[in-house]
């Protein structure tokens, strides 16, 4: 498996300091991790602060210069998040990949503020796509807010698999029913509650991992490349998204971002959440 993500590495504004963010920046240092020859598309500034993450890795880091990098400040009252998009880095268009970079086998598409288009799907003839929608389902208001937007998902419909929160589509079960018409695998996280997936027509329900929270970030990378590295291999949806909630699961008992699962934790758990659920 040879692994491209595509997506804006990001500045986190926390505190009034700059973190490393972005899907495609943990999504390829937990691939790293797993020993899967790993490369990036992004587009930052020369302001970016986080060359020697991805050097420190050995993942091949291919960068579009922009005028600025991306930065999103998140905002967290009683009432929930409330995020603002600060900055915005240049679209990835198809034009710009490398010939090298299409040799790829497997592609995950990561965007965080709507810098990819359907139009580079046409740059990836056979290759397996995996699509993180999140960023698509975000629109920027004047303020820099960001609210909710729904999207055109027939022009999706050639991606492979298609993982998003119910969050992600603000908790709306109708957006689910309009996707699946035209997505035929599908994950939807729903927290603690566990996921939903849609595949071929069927519908499958797995519950999370038991886990005591204290740091949410980062779990969704994980479980997103817990799955997809699983299903490739195995292409059993059960067990890929075991695989996943016991990797997310020891994500979020941990504070920080640097802390990533390996393979020999994410099996301790996978066999005790068979015994937690009584699977055969």
């Amino acid at each position: 498996m040879n692994l491209l993500c595509i997506g804006h590495c990001c500045h986190d504004l926390v505190s009034g300091d700059y973190k490393l963010g972005g899907t495609a920046s943990y999504a390829a240092a937990i691939a790293a991790q797993y020993d899967i020859k790993t490369s990036i598309l992004t587009s930052t500034g020369r302001d970016f602060l986080f060359d020697s993450f991805f050097a420190e890795r050995g993942i091949s880091f291919h960068n579009i210069l922009s005028a600025e990098t991306t930065v999103f400040e998140n905002i967290y009252e009683t009432k929930g998040r409330t995020q603002y998009l600060r900055a915005t880095a240049e679209p990835i268009l198809s034009y710009m990949l490398p010939d090298e970079l299409k040799r790829n086998d497997t592609v995950l598409l990561c965007p965080i503020a709507n810098e990819i288009s359907s139009e580079i799907l046409s740059a990836f003839d056979k290759k397996f796509i995996a699509l993180t929608a999140q960023g698509l389902l975000r629109k920027k208001e004047e303020s820099g807010l960001i609210s909710f937007q729904n999207i055109d998902w027939e022009k999706w419909s050639v991606v492979d698999i298609v993982f998003l929160s119910i969050e992600d589509i603000g908790y709306d079960e109708q957006i689910v029913k309009e996707i699946i018409e035209h997505i035929s695998h599908l994950i939807i996280t729903y927290g603690d509650e566990g996921a939903i997936i849609y595949k071929n027509g069927n519908r499958y329900h797995y519950p999370s991992f038991p886990a005591k929270e204290i740091d949410a970030t980062g779990a969704g990378d994980s479980f997103t490349m817990a799955y997809l590295i699983h299903y490739l291999s195995t292409e059993d949806v059960a067990s890929s998204c075991i695989q996943a909630h016991c990797a997310a699961s020891l994500v979020i008992e941990q504070k920080g971002t640097e802390h990533f699962s390996s393979k020999e934790e994410i099996a301790v758990r996978v066999n005790r959440y068979s015994e937690i659920f009584d699977l055969p």
